[in-house]
């Protein structure tokens, strides 16, 4: 490919990432500032809004493959990220997270443990409010 919406890449090179979830799934989004692409080449070039990596970064061509990608080298669009959850549907990313829930881009179980599940947190378990006094520090 050498045009990616617009975008001429500046060699020989299959968009990664951000750029074919976006391609892929026909997501209406503004582009990322700096766009992802394997080359052919075993050497990185940055050039025209476009980086451009090496044969060894390609992700496998699988939504998963694309998102953790996107995740370990491009950061959070949530933009993007936004679009693609609409898109693709709730029942495809919980698959996604099931299937690698300790992987390396998901928060550490005892992270999520500690976050108070609001539905199911009972009336009587609730802080109480006082009123405010203007005695009150």
């Amino acid at each position: 490919m050498t045009v990616f919406q617009d975008k001429r890449l500046p060699e020989k090179a299959t968009p990664v990432g951000y750029a074919a979830l976006i391609d892929a799934c026909g997501l209406s989004v503004p582009l990322p500032r700096t766009l992802y692409a394997t080359g052919e080449r075993h050497r990185v070039v940055e050039k025209g809004g476009w980086r451009i990596l090496t044969p060894r970064h390609a992700p496998h061509p699988t939504l998963e493959g694309h998102l953790t990608f996107a995740l370990k080298y491009e950061g959070l669009d949530l933009a993007v990220l936004k679009r693609l959850f609409l898109t693709v549907g709730a029942a495809a990313i919980e698959a996604l997270v099931r299937e690698t829930p300790t992987g390396t881009y998901a928060p550490p179980p005892s992270c999520c443990s500690k976050i108070p599940n609001p539905a199911t947190r009972s009336r009587a378990s609730a802080p109480r409010r006082t009123a405010f006094s203007a005695g009150d520090g």
